[in-house]
């Protein structure tokens, strides 16, 4: 067998820090040009302490090539944060396709993968909340990180039953922008919002 398939793979969980993240930059596997819209949302919420550790990985090959993680890393860099990650090397480069390559996973796609309850839905409802609470609704400029809904999800666990209250009136409203309406409703008057939806439901 050659070298490749005799290397065992080796993963950690650690903190990159923003040295670590340029000493990773050097040797670059994918140069395709940088989504800098994507690098400035992940620098944002690095700064603001709100990344979490999550099922991404930073991927080097057998050389240690970055294969996976490039964007994560120069947002490192430009927020000048630290961030913690899963990383993985000795990977094969000849099976692997960079994930920064491919599309990136969606909060949607998080949500299945944690097999929450109507999870498309429900990500569209953090969307929503997250731009209200932004003052970005109307003009919607801002990209949406995985993170910052994430957050808001576990701080208001209460919104998975505002995804049930809202789901007899989806063919009405959107069940996403149903679940944050039910939702923002109930923060004033619980009962009168759940009267709403069966009101809108009848109708």
């Amino acid at each position: 067998m050659g070298a490749i398939q005799d290397t065992p793979l080796t993963h950690e969980v650690r903190t990159i820090s923003p040295r670590d993240a340029q000493e990773f930059l050097l040797k670059v596997r994918n140069q395709s040009t940088l989504d800098r819209r994507q690098i400035a949302t992940y620098a944002r919420d690095m700064k603001a302490g709100m990344w979490k550790l999550n099922g991404d990985p930073i991927i080097f090959d057998v050389n240690g090539v970055l294969l996976s993680g490039r964007l994560r890393l120069h947002a490192s860099v430009q927020s000048n944060a630290s961030f913690p990650s899963l990383i993985v090397r000795n990977v094969d480069p000849a099976h692997f396709d960079t994930i920064d390559a491919v599309r990136r996973r969606t909060v949607s796609d998080i949500m299945s993968i944690r097999k929450e309850r109507d999870g498309r839905a429900l990500a569209a409802a953090l969307t929503v909340l997250w731009r209200f609470a932004n003052d970005d609704f109307t003009s919607q400029r801002n990209r949406v990180s995985s993170q910052a809904l994430l957050a808001i999800l576990e701080e208001n666990p209460d919104i998975r039953f505002s995804l049930r209250a809202a789901k007899i009136a989806s063919h009405l409203v959107g069940h996403g922008l149903g679940t944050a309406l039910h939702f923002l409703f109930s923060q004033v008057e619980p009962a009168k919002a759940d009267d709403f939806f069966r009101e809108l439901a009848a109708d």
